[in-house]
Protein backbone atom coordinates (compact mmCIF):
# COMPACT_ATOMS: atom_id res chain seq x y z
CA UNK A 1 0.00 0.00 0.00
CA UNK A 2 1.36 3.41 -0.94
CA UNK A 3 2.08 5.97 1.73
CA UNK A 4 3.46 9.51 1.67
CA UNK A 5 7.01 10.43 2.63
CA UNK A 6 8.22 14.01 2.95
CA UNK A 7 11.77 14.61 1.71
CA UNK A 8 13.99 17.63 1.13
CA UNK A 9 16.00 17.76 -2.08
CA UNK A 10 18.18 20.76 -2.83
CA UNK A 11 16.20 23.01 -0.50
CA UNK A 12 12.77 21.99 -1.78
CA UNK A 13 10.28 19.82 0.06
CA UNK A 14 8.60 17.00 -1.84
CA UNK A 15 5.88 14.60 -0.80
CA UNK A 16 6.57 11.24 -2.44
CA UNK A 17 4.19 8.30 -2.57
CA UNK A 18 5.92 4.97 -2.20
CA UNK A 19 5.39 1.28 -1.52
CA UNK A 20 8.79 0.92 0.13
CA UNK A 21 9.94 1.80 3.62
CA UNK A 22 10.36 5.45 4.57
CA UNK A 23 14.05 4.92 5.30
CA UNK A 24 14.71 3.67 1.78
CA UNK A 25 12.92 6.60 0.15
CA UNK A 26 14.82 9.02 2.39
CA UNK A 27 18.14 7.38 1.40
CA UNK A 28 17.24 7.80 -2.27
CA UNK A 29 16.29 11.45 -1.72
CA UNK A 30 19.49 12.04 0.27
CA UNK A 31 21.56 10.63 -2.60
CA UNK A 32 19.84 12.91 -5.12
CA UNK A 33 20.28 15.88 -2.77
CA UNK A 34 23.97 15.07 -2.27
CA UNK A 35 24.59 14.73 -6.01
CA UNK A 36 22.81 17.99 -6.76
CA UNK A 37 24.90 19.78 -4.14
CA UNK A 38 28.10 18.29 -5.61
CA UNK A 39 27.10 19.42 -9.10
CA UNK A 40 26.16 22.91 -7.91
CA UNK A 41 29.63 23.30 -6.41
CA UNK A 42 31.37 22.21 -9.61
CA UNK A 43 29.34 24.17 -12.17
CA UNK A 44 28.76 27.85 -12.77
CA UNK A 45 25.08 27.26 -13.49
CA UNK A 46 22.48 28.25 -10.91
CA UNK A 47 19.67 26.76 -12.97
CA UNK A 48 18.06 24.04 -10.84
CA UNK A 49 16.92 22.08 -13.90
CA UNK A 50 20.46 21.98 -15.30
CA UNK A 51 21.84 20.93 -11.93
CA UNK A 52 19.20 18.20 -11.63
CA UNK A 53 19.98 16.86 -15.12
CA UNK A 54 23.72 16.82 -14.45
CA UNK A 55 23.12 15.08 -11.12
CA UNK A 56 20.89 12.51 -12.85
CA UNK A 57 23.60 11.88 -15.44
CA UNK A 58 26.18 11.36 -12.69
CA UNK A 59 23.89 8.93 -10.85
CA UNK A 60 23.13 7.06 -14.10
CA UNK A 61 26.85 6.79 -14.90
CA UNK A 62 27.59 5.34 -11.45
CA UNK A 63 24.64 2.93 -11.76
CA UNK A 64 25.72 1.67 -15.20
CA UNK A 65 29.32 1.24 -14.06
CA UNK A 66 28.18 -0.90 -11.11
CA UNK A 67 25.72 -2.82 -13.32
CA UNK A 68 28.48 -3.58 -15.85
CA UNK A 69 30.78 -4.79 -13.05
CA UNK A 70 27.99 -7.02 -11.70
CA UNK A 71 27.26 -8.41 -15.18
CA UNK A 72 30.94 -9.27 -15.66
CA UNK A 73 31.08 -10.94 -12.24
CA UNK A 74 27.95 -12.97 -13.00
CA UNK A 75 29.40 -14.07 -16.36
CA UNK A 76 32.65 -15.10 -14.68
CA UNK A 77 30.71 -17.03 -12.02
CA UNK A 78 28.74 -18.85 -14.75
CA UNK A 79 31.97 -19.71 -16.59
CA UNK A 80 33.58 -21.01 -13.41
CA UNK A 81 30.46 -23.02 -12.55
CA UNK A 82 30.48 -24.59 -16.01
CA UNK A 83 34.19 -25.38 -15.67
CA UNK A 84 33.63 -27.02 -12.30
CA UNK A 85 30.62 -28.97 -13.58
CA UNK A 86 32.57 -30.22 -16.60
CA UNK A 87 35.37 -31.51 -14.35
CA UNK A 88 33.10 -33.46 -12.00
Amino acid sequence: MKHSVKVDIFGHDYILKADTEDGHIKRVADLVDQKMKEVSLSTASNNVSNIAILAALNIAEEYLKIKDERDRAEAKARDLTQLIDSNL
